[in-house]
């Protein structure tokens, strides 16, 4: 049934996705919007690109709708791209043994 419902997503999108070797590293935000002490750390490798989001591949869940304040890395540079992204889907991947998340880019 998720596959469906990301079946019928796909179909709405603008924009389309890009295969990118992008790394990213990021802090799950509290409500109040600062690092938490214990905080939920996200690391990943994305899946692809798009004007209005990214696809990360990780070892760990996030949960939806929590604010991300993550980098993008791009391949062999050591400064990373900041952003601020919310986290709109999480599946389970057999393929990764892992999950895919799908983070809408705020800033």
């Amino acid at each position: 049934m998720l596959r469906g419902k990301r079946h019928d997503i796909d179909e709405r999108r603008h924009s389309p996705r890009l295969p990118v070797d992008v790394e990213v590293r990021g802090s799950v935000l509290s409500p109040l919007e600062v690092v938490q002490e214990n905080h939920v750390p996200l690391l990943g490798k994305a899946e692809n690109i798009a004007k209005g989001g990214i696809c990360v591949i990780s070892a760990h869940a996030v949960p939806t709708n929590s604010l991300v304040r993550c980098e993008l890395m791009l391949a062999g540079s050591s400064v990373g791209i900041p952003s601020l992204a919310q986290v709109r889907w999480v599946e389970n991947s057999v393929e990764t043994n892992g999950y895919r998340l799908g983070l809408q880019f705020l800033l």
